[in-house]
């Protein structure tokens, strides 16, 4: 007993730690002097290793979720139907802004008035019929953007690698927060990616709602839905860039699960924000143009 005794001893001696003088040299070892230090750093370090294998994971799934392009073609011929039934309308829009025209007499501002709509239904048209791939460059040029922005985030910019600054207790309750949040992120942006592919196919009715006066803010809200939620990536990976940058500021590493569970949060209400406010805008838009009808109805 008392050999295994003075073996545990011994490595518990021989084992690397990191004491204060350690963070500038990296060279000291465990001590009498020290030893407290020494297995709480060493516990710390193991739960560390732990934590990074499945932020690892996480990190690269978010990163792979933001710089995706769209699959999209899978829905073309949804899309394709979709503009067929777009399409049906036409010659009444034609019709509409003709008879608009003839009923002008010789006012000048309905002649403008029929022009404009008549110019309106063509630029209609034109961007419905090509929306599938206005639709496509549009994720292009997102996903481009994020990349060039994931580019200057260092590979192991989300990696775990602080010391416990005070509680050792209280920085694993961040590093495990950290990861949660991160999971959470990931969920999000999986719904984000579903709604933005799906999305093509209602790109053409936000572009004919728009340009049909009764329509409009519905037209707007679908737009509004969808560019936010295609662009949201773009804002999303300038965030990351921000708290990635941050964390190569000397003494930061310090909070670093509490910093990167931060941005990562900051980066979830960003996300519920796009997918929500466009929503409750357009049903608030809606509920009080009807309340304006019924009052003036009365």
């Amino acid at each position: 007993m008392k050999r295994i005794l003075a073996l545990v001893l011994v490595v518990l001696l021989l084992l690397p730690t990191v004491s204060a003088a350690s963070k500038k040299s990296n060279e000291s070892q465990c001590s009498f002097t020290n030893i407290t230090a020494c297995i709480t750093d060493f516990f710390f370090n193991s739960i560390l290793k732990l934590f990074n294998i499945p932020i690892d994971i996480l990190s690269k799934l978010v990163k792979t979720l933001l710089i995706t392009p769209l699959k999209t073609l899978s829905f073309k011929p949804i899309w394709q139907v979709m503009v067929h039934i777009i399409s049906a309308f036409y010659g009444l829009l034609f019709m509409y802004s003709g008879f608009t025209f003839l009923v002008s007499g010789g006012s000048p501002e309905r002649r403008e008035n029929a022009k404009s709509i008549l110019k309106k239904v063509i630029l209609m048209i034109i961007l419905v019929q090509t929306s599938f791939y206005i639709y496509n460059l549009a994720g292009e040029v997102n996903v481009s953007l994020t990349k060039g922005i994931f580019d200057l985030i260092a590979k192991d910019a989300f990696t775990l690698k602080a010391k416990p600054f005070g509680s050792v207790v209280l920085e694993l309750i961040f590093s495990f927060s950290y990861m949660a949040i991160m999971f959470i992120t990931s969920l999000l942006l999986v719904i984000r990616n579903s709604l933005v592919t799906i999305g093509v196919v209602f790109f053409p009715f936000g572009i004919a709602f728009y340009f049909f006066e009764p329509l409009k803010s519905f037209g707007s809200a679908i737009l509004n839905f969808l560019g936010l939620n295609m662009f949201v990536s773009f804002f999303v990976s300038i965030v990351l860039l921000t708290f990635s940058k941050l964390m190569e500021i000397d003494g930061s590493t310090q909070v670093q699960a509490l910093s990167l569970a931060s941005a990562f949060l900051i980066v979830d209400l960003l996300l519920i924000y796009v997918m929500i406010f466009p929503i409750l805008k357009a049903a608030l838009s809606v509920m009080f143009k009807t309340k304006v009808v019924t009052r003036a109805l009365k």
